[in-house]
């Protein structure tokens, strides 16, 4: 997992209202709960923690963000958000991400 910009994040953020989220307990104990979050709540959370990429497995299922979240009930895990299927990043992106230490900013440059 690397971190990536606000900017960066909101740019990959699906378009759709409401998008999916999944939590994940740190310890992972195998169990994910799904469920829905309006789009402004998502793009609120973005701004006020350290997004970052998630890994492989999740990018192919386009759950492209990630961010540490304290659930009130499930308590803290990580909370993989729904991304755009135009932002699904390669794992030769991954990789370059990992060597570099930090996300890149593929989607939020100017045209």
């Amino acid at each position: 997992m690397m971190a990536i910009t606000v900017d960066e994040a909101l740019a990959r953020l699906s378009t759709n209202d409401p998008l999916e989220v999944w939590f994940e307990r740190e310890p992972n104990n195998g169990v994910s709960y799904c469920t829905t979050v309006e789009r402004k709540g998502v793009a609120e959370l973005l701004t006020t923690t350290t997004p970052m990429e998630a890994g492989a497995r999740a990018q192919a299922r386009d759950m492209g963000l990630i961010v540490h979240f304290r659930h009130k009930v499930h308590g803290i895990g990580f909370l993989y958000i729904q991304t755009r299927p135009e932002c699904r990043l390669s794992l030769e992106q991954l990789a370059d991400s990992l060597k570099r230490g930090s996300g890149t900013n593929l989607f939020s440059r100017s045209a």
